[in-house]
């Protein structure tokens, strides 16, 4: 859970940073520093369940479904950059709100999909 605090928390201080009273050079510095953690913590949400679903499902084709899945996944990626710029060119509030809810939902399904992975650890009594 501390993946999707750490991105929700990037996602609060691009939201604030009009309110810093910094220097340009610092601001830049500070996002491009933003942008990297929010994307270190947003990836296992995608990167773990994807690869796990393929190593069960795909078996010895696990490695062509998650070429597949990537490539899917890359589409969807590029359809958001693309309706994402038109939201951020009209306000960068809602984009960052948007941004915000990308993190709580991966935060969410990735939760969910590791206690889906506990319970199929766990033997059940019988």
């Amino acid at each position: 859970m501390g993946y999707g605090r750490s991105a929700a928390g990037c996602i609060l201080t691009f939201y604030l940073m009009p309110r810093f009273d910094m220097q340009e050079n610092v601001l830049i510095g500070l996002s491009l520093a933003l942008l990297f953690v929010f994307g270190l913590c947003v990836s296992p949400c995608y990167y773990i369940p994807m690869s796990v679903f393929s190593i069960e499902f795909g078996g010895p084709h696990s490695g062509f479904l998650i070429a597949l899945l990537d490539a899917l996944a890359f589409g969807a990626t590029a359809a958001f950059y693309y309706f994402a710029g038109d939201v951020a060119q009209r306000s960068w509030t809602l984009f960052l709100f948007l941004l915000l809810a990308v993190a709580v939902w991966s935060t969410l399904t990735m939760v969910f999909f590791l206690l889906g992975e506990a319970k199929k650890q766990v033997p059940e009594a019988a």
